[in-house]
């Protein structure tokens, strides 16, 4: 298991790495064709169309055994203006022979203007309805939900868990986030010094909504706020959660994860940090650290999810 978690990590990092180049040529790309398959004991149903634009694509394994499941839901990193649910086909799978829901989406890219980080939330709402839908043809209701992700899918899966839950189709129950972004404000993001600054300031504006650099941070607060995670915790919305985070990454800044920790800590909502000691983005150098990571996952699952 520990291989298979380092696999789709690495995968989410390639795809920021791939659009911080400023192309997705090199990432291959998942057929569009809608296929379902019923077997005796699951149903999935992959590239299912939640709702009209392209991106609007989901994978959904469905076990079949009890009419009441856990759902995990993945949602995809590379810096909200790129990346494919493609990433988690194996974890769907793993996930439905565990006997778990399993839901992966594609969402529409950031572009600043007309997508942003409301929009974002707007699919993964639309996905859960439509998984919610398909699991109640089969008289299966879906109980609460793990939502978890690697960069910005860690961000999406924790604005998600932590300013939706009230009008969520499937109630979040934890979250688990790989070296997600919590705080857009921190100004960290911001140093001229690191080599990705200027891709970093353009993929935060994206996804903010709003002009972002060193020099229109200030006036970008409002925007920032909104779309970080930190904004939303508070006792009456988060929910337990489960931070992992490379010390070394100079894309994400580790004072995101100690930030969100020390918030959750403090208001009493049981959190878990992992440190990556000698690990960047890609959480690659610290293989001992993915089975205390796969193991808090599985903990949280069957704890959080009844």
């Amino acid at each position: 298991m520990k291989k298979h978690w380092y696999l789709w990590l690495i995968g989410a990092f390639t795809l920021v790495i791939v659009a911080l180049a400023g192309t997705l040529a090199f990432w291959p790309k998942a057929s569009a064709k809608y296929e379902k398959h019923v077997y005796a004991d699951h149903e999935e149903h992959i590239n299912y169309a939640y709702g009209t634009h392209q991106r609007h694509k989901m994978d959904f394994y469905l076990p079949l055994a009890n009419n009441s499941v856990g759902l995990i839901l993945f949602i995809h990193g590379g810096g909200w203006t790129a990346g494919d649910k493609e990433v988690y086909r194996s974890s769907i799978v793993e996930w439905c022979q565990r006997g778990y829901a399993s839901l992966a989406v594609n969402y529409r890219y950031a572009d600043q203007t007309t997508i942003t980080n409301a929009q974002i939330m707007d699919d993964i709402t639309a996905a859960l309805v439509s998984a919610k839908k398909l699991a109640q043809e089969k008289g299966v209701a879906l109980t609460k939900m793990l939502l978890t992700g690697g960069s910005a899918g860690g961000h999406l899966s924790l604005m998600y868990a932590y300013s939706k839950g009230d009008v969520a189709p499937v109630t979040p129950g934890c979250v688990v986030s790989f070296c997600g972004p919590t705080d857009l404000a921190d100004l960290n993001f911001y140093d001229k010094t690191n080599p990705l600054y200027d891709a970093l300031c353009k993929m935060v504006s994206a996804v903010a909504g709003y002009e972002v650099n060193a020099e229109t941070v200030e006036e970008a607060m409002p925007f920032l706020t909104q779309a970080s995670p930190v904004h939303y915790a508070d006792a009456n919305r988060v929910v337990p959660t489960v931070i992992c985070h490379g010390q070394q990454d100079n894309i994400v800044p580790y004072s995101n994860a100690t930030e969100l920790y020390a918030l959750l800590q403090a208001i009493g909502v049981r959190t878990d940090l992992v440190s990556f000691p000698n690990s960047g983005h890609g959480l690659d150098q610290d293989p001992d650290k993915w089975q205390q990571a796969n193991n808090l996952m599985l903990e949280y699952a069957e704890t959080y999810l009844v």
